[in-house]
């Protein structure tokens, strides 16, 4: 024990002359002398060397004044370190230390161990096999006290121990009263491997088919979740999202690693489809707006993405949203299409001919179901017009998605002769008074062939009809009867126009003649022409017929050359 305080103060006293002599009071601007940090390898352990003088006072031990970055684990071959070195003294503002890095056992027991690199403050001296401060890194940078970092490279491999040796001087102008303090620390190579956290599976996993957190380190492991523990095996299963962290202790190595994961607990939840303002049920031409709630959204037809899509089209749409336990599809929202209405084709169909008089029936019948149909003019409803004017007809369609083009129809009648009388000519032929293309005559409901003529010659007791007929193929009326007698005076007489009423007549009718009338009588004949009474008129204007004596049917009751059809009977 003697022996080893006599060094100690040796070492105190030769360190106080050599590392900071006194032609310096603020210490030696080189740094302290290389080779006395202490170490148990080299000048048996001293801090100071031998000369004329050392630093008095001894050495007080600091091991802890030595700090490093290098985990507890050790350090890591190749991996630069940082290194610290701190003295402290009551009342001292100026400071100094030597630094060496050195193998503490097998064949290299001794020598430089890994790389030294200098920072402010900080020189390298025998090759970097040491590190001490400069004359500007010897002031304090604390209340009464210094520290110097710089950087370590680490060796290949092998333990290691930091020797350092730290002065704090008194500026006095001599050894006496500086403070010496030495210190080591040993740091070894990590050979605890790296901790890692393995996942069986993907950080997002659906809670019906589990992942497993495996530790790259069998042993010593601790798994928390929010700080609560969930094992402390070399894995564990996931129920619940979170991170979870990994502690791992190996002798006086801890590790630490955390993994995020998120459990979902099924799959998403089916969306409702809701329709913007234009529905479901939309016009041509026009679109409409579909949008659903959730993440991840995919619309069909279309493999469309997003919350919302714009259609135009007609069909069944849904949208589907996946996760890591499946893909939920919504229900159908069901677009349908309104057509606009259709341009109207009309047909023409006439009923009885375009004669003036006749009718035309136009037709628009390729509206749709429910389609509003409206001519004009006339504001008629319907597919179908029936017309009797000549004119420009126009028909619209009308639905909920508008008004189709308008369609115009010109329609012209062809004008039909006046209905023609018949007169006896004094050359004895009868002649109808409407000029026209052709005629047409008739002999008791008969027409009579080959008879085309203005004008005929009666070679046959009856009643005798005309029609006139133009280029246009329109025909008239036919004619009032005309009742030809040879041996009748009345053949000669003008046409007359006469009432006759009730009609049918059961046994009684009335004749109404027009006044200054020159008739001798009036004649019933059946339909064959032959006579079958005869009533004197003289003067009269009303004449009484009794008709009891006829069979019921039809007769003709001829006044002069005007013959009408009269009904007896009921």
């Amino acid at each position: 024990m003697k022996r080893n305080l006599l060094v100690a103060f040796a070492i105190a006293v030769c360190l106080s002359v050599v590392m900071w002599p006194e032609t310096s009071v603020h210490g030696n601007s080189s740094g302290a002398p290389a080779g006395y940090t202490g170490s148990t390898f080299e000048n048996s352990g001293r801090t100071c060397g031998t000369g004329t003088g050392c630093h008095g006072g001894g050495s007080t031990l600091q091991n802890s004044w030595i700090t490093t970055t290098i985990p507890a684990c050790g350090y890591t071959p190749g991996q630069t370190y940082s290194i610290s070195v701190f003295v402290t003294s009551p009342n001292r503002t100026k400071f100094g230390f030597s630094l060496s890095p050195q193998f503490n056992s097998g064949a290299n027991s001794g020598a430089t161990a890994g790389t030294l690199i200098a920072t402010n403050g900080t020189q390298l001296q025998s090759s970097g096999r040491y590190i001490t401060h400069t004359s500007a890194g010897n002031q304090q940078n604390g209340t009464n006290s210094r520290t110097w970092t710089f950087n370590w490279t680490a060796p290949a491999s092998g333990s290691v121990t930091l020797f350092a040796a730290m002065n704090a001087a008194n500026s006095g102008n001599n050894s006496s009263g500086d403070i010496i303090f030495n210190g080591s620390l040993v740091v070894n190579q990590n050979t605890t491997p790296a901790l890692t956290i393995n996942n069986s599976g993907a950080a997002e996993f659906c809670v019906s088919n589990p992942i497993t957190l495996t530790s790259s380190i069998a042993s010593g492991n601790v798994w928390t979740l929010s700080g609560n523990s969930v094992g402390t095996g070399s894995s564990v299963t996931p129920s619940a999202s979170g991170t979870y962290q990994l502690t791992n202790t190996s002798g006086a190595c801890v590790q630490t690693q955390t993994l995020a994961v998120t459990a979902v607990n099924g799959p998403p939840a089916a969306s409702q489809i809701t329709a913007g303002p234009a529905g479901l049920e939309i016009c041509e031409g026009e679109t409409t707006t579909l949008s659903a709630t959730g993440a991840g959204l995919v619309w069909q037809p279309g493999n469309l993405t997003g919350n919302s899509v714009t259609v135009s089209q007609a069909g069944n749409y849904t949208v589907s949203s996946t996760n890591i336990c499946g893909t939920t599809t919504s229900t159908p929202a069901v677009v349908s299409i309104n057509p606009l209405p259709a341009t109207p084709a009309i047909t023409v169909a006439a009923i009885d001919g375009s004669c003036e008089g006749s009718t035309i029936v136009l037709s628009a019948n390729n509206a749709a179901l429910g389609d509003e149909i409206n001519w004009t003019p006339g504001n008629v409803a319907g597919a179908d017009l029936s017309v009797t004017e000549s004119g420009t007809y126009t028909v619209v369609f009308t639905n909920g998605c508008g008004e189709s083009a308008l369609v115009d129809q010109e329609i012209t009648f062809t004008a039909t002769p006046e209905v023609p009388t018949i007169s006896l000519t004094g050359d004895g032929e009868l002649s109808a008074s409407v000029v026209a293309d052709s005629y047409t005559w008739f002999l008791n409901g008969v027409e009579i062939e080959d008879q085309n003529g203005a004008s005929i010659t009666p070679t046959e007791f009856g009643t005798y009809e005309v029609i006139a007929t133009n280029a246009d193929i329109c025909s008239s009326t036919i004619s009032e009867g005309f009742s030809y007698d040879p041996t009748s005076t009345n053949n000669f007489g003008g046409n007359v126009a006469f009432k006759v009423y009730p009609q049918p007549a059961s046994s009684l009718m009335m004749v109404e003649l027009p006044a200054n009338h020159e008739l001798k009588f009036l004649e019933i004949m059946d339909l064959q022409g032959r006579l079958m009474l005869q009533i004197p008129v003289e003067d009269q204007g009303l004449v009484s017929v009794s008709t009891e004596v006829l069979e019921n049917g039809m007769y003709l009751l001829k006044a002069n050359n005007t013959t009408k059809t009269i009904v007896i009977g009921q």
